[in-house]
């Protein structure tokens, strides 16, 4: 067993498919089960079971995936230390991400980043965000968090996690209590959304296009905080990452329903393909990978 297989294993449980799997680590769908099939053979065990349309891990599926999301929170731990011990620690960070409500989960990191690299100066680019991949060809960000792939030769793409989207809506709504939604209920609702191009966007293409169900009117606004205040006044619904409104779920102040076919996104860390980075780049990478990691920041359900 390698840590590839590891890192299998957990994929295919987070994404609930080989498919979207395969791409997530980068691999076609065939030599990723085949690499599936190669570790049961080697465990003499079956480690998942299609039901419907979603890959289920079995107990000793679910065995293994405990074991394997341990080492490997493990293996990026020691990368972050590794990294400390032998870091370069001075120069300039410029970034910026694909939607404002991703420094939830930067901040925290940031802090600490300071902390450890004093002499790093942190430039954080908003402007960028709604064109953060062409900023970042131009050579005017060093790297972006986004969750927006794209096959680009000159952009290099690390996953960092993947979220699952959520129906949010007021605990008033008439859909509060509903245990899932389909994207045809939409029909006679209005969608609240942040304001992107459909071609960009994955609520647009895998929520509606995909099932061929179109919302009855759609509520576009330029940040998300709007996209919030918006549903919690109840002038519609909106689907949002449930870390997005972690604070005000737990107020309850906000209902999050899953979608009856879930959709999953992958968050990437993108930087020149071409270009080395330096290493308090690097570090600053990893550390947000491994915070993520540990502290099940997104996990899927």
């Amino acid at each position: 067993m390698e840590i590839r297989h590891l890192k299998l294993i957990q994929s295919v449980a987070e994404q609930g498919s080989l498919t979207r799997a395969a791409a997530q680590l980068f691999l076609s769908q065939s030599a990723l089960s085949h690499q599936l099939k190669e570790l049961e053979l080697e465990l003499d065990a079956q480690l998942f079971v299609r039901t419907g349309k979603k890959m289920l891990p079995t107990a000793a599926g679910m065995r293994l995936l405990q074991t394997a999301e341990t080492i490997l929170c493990e293996m990026d731990q020691l990368k972050c230390d590794i990294h400390r011990m032998t870091r370069e620690n001075e120069g300039t960070l410029r970034f910026t991400t694909g939607c404002y409500t991703c420094y939830h989960w930067l901040s925290p990191v940031l802090k600490s980043y300071k902390e450890e690299f004093p002499k790093v100066k942190i430039d954080v680019i908003p402007e960028a965000t709604y064109e953060a991949l062409d900023y970042l060809l131009d050579g005017k960000v060093d790297l972006v968090f986004t969750s927006d792939y794209q096959e680009n030769p000159n952009l290099q793409f690390r996953t960092l996690f993947a979220d699952e989207l959520q129906v949010i809506v007021s605990p008033d709504h008439p859909w509060a209590g509903r245990k899932k939604i389909y994207p045809k209920d939409f029909t006679e609702e209005t969608l609240i959304m942040v304001d992107v191009p459909d071609e960009n966007s994955t609520i647009i293409n895998e929520v509606f296009k995909a099932n061929d169900a179109w919302p009855g009117e759609i509520l576009r606004l330029k940040l998300t905080e709007a996209v919030i205040e918006m549903t919690k006044a109840e002038m519609g619904a909106s689907i949002l990452a449930e870390w997005s409104i972690q604070p005000y779920l737990e107020r309850g102040e906000l209902v999050a329903i899953p979608l009856a076919r879930k959709v999953v996104r992958n968050w990437y860390s993108v930087s020149l393909k071409k270009r080395a980075l330096p290493n308090f780049m690097c570090v600053f990478i990893d550390e947000l990978e491994c915070a993520l990691a540990c502290k099940d920041i997104a996990r899927i359900g």
